[in-house]
């Protein structure tokens, strides 16, 4: 099974024709099934996909990085840092990371 709610991946699979329905696969017209995963894995050696089109993300991926924040004080910390409300924060990292904020 094929699943990323990674927009970067999300564009190699398009670019594919791998057709995915809330970032879960859904179909595809591939017909070398070992031509399309060497070609995913080749894709994640070359692209961090930790590093995302959006700075706020990156930005609040370097904070939680460099730095010991309580879970309880997280998400205020980095929407303050950023400048986004919690659920336009949470949409973003749904969005570029795949992953909720509330789920880190």
């Amino acid at each position: 099974m094929i699943e990323s709610h990674n927009s970067a991946f999300q564009e190699f699979l398009n670019s594919k024709k791998v057709s995915t329905e809330k970032g879960i696969f859904a179909k595809s017209n591939f017909a070398n099934k070992s031509q399309i995963f060497s070609d995913i894995l080749a894709f994640a050696k070359i692209v961090d996909l930790k590093k995302v089109k959006d700075e706020r993300i990156n930005l609040s991926l370097k904070l939680i990085a460099d730095n010991d924040i309580e879970y309880k004080n997280l998400i205020s910390t980095l929407t303050s840092n950023v400048n986004l409300s919690h659920g336009r924060l949470s949409h973003l990292f749904k969005e570029n990371i795949g992953v909720s904020i509330k789920n880190i």
